[in-house]
């Protein structure tokens, strides 16, 4: 248990997005995320987990399904498991969303987990006869 100030959490890069942990725990996690202008998560699915975005400044454009809306800070979309989503920022400044996910597929699938210090957390381990997640270059689920 604890407490995050998410204003503390913002980084940006202009290679790609960046996913900031908050914290995790089997059952969930719960992220950052930092787009700068043109950057994107490219639309993907998660076969046993929902997903939200949550916009905390600025604008993004998020695809849940076929539908694409664009979000400005207050408001949320979220994709039950697999239907396919992903995020972008089409606007011309920085957006800052929240983005959480349950069950947490980085658990179901063994990975190890980092926290918001960056701490590694045992995980569990595999499932039998479940697939491993999809994963960005960063190790996490996307």
């Amino acid at each position: 248990m604890g407490f995050v100030d998410t204003a503390r959490l913002r980084r940006f890069a202009p290679e790609k997005l960046q996913k900031l942990n908050i914290f995790e725990t089997d059952q969930m996690f719960a992220d950052v995320y930092c787009l700068a202008p043109g950057q994107a998560q490219p639309p993907h699915r998660h076969p046993d987990a929902t997903k939200f975005y949550f916009v905390i400044e600025g604008r993004a454009t998020v695809r849940i399904g076929e539908s694409v809306q664009d979000l400005e800070s207050g408001q949320i979309a979220h994709a039950e498991p697999g239907i396919e989503h992903g995020v972008e920022n089409r606007s011309d400044r920085d957006a800052v969303l929240l983005v959480a996910m349950a069950p947490n597929p980085n658990r179901l699938s063994g990975v190890p987990s980092r926290g918001a210090e960056g701490a590694v957390h045992p995980s569990s381990p595999p499932i039998p006869g479940r697939p491993p997640q999809d994963r960005d270059p960063g190790g996490r689920s996307q």
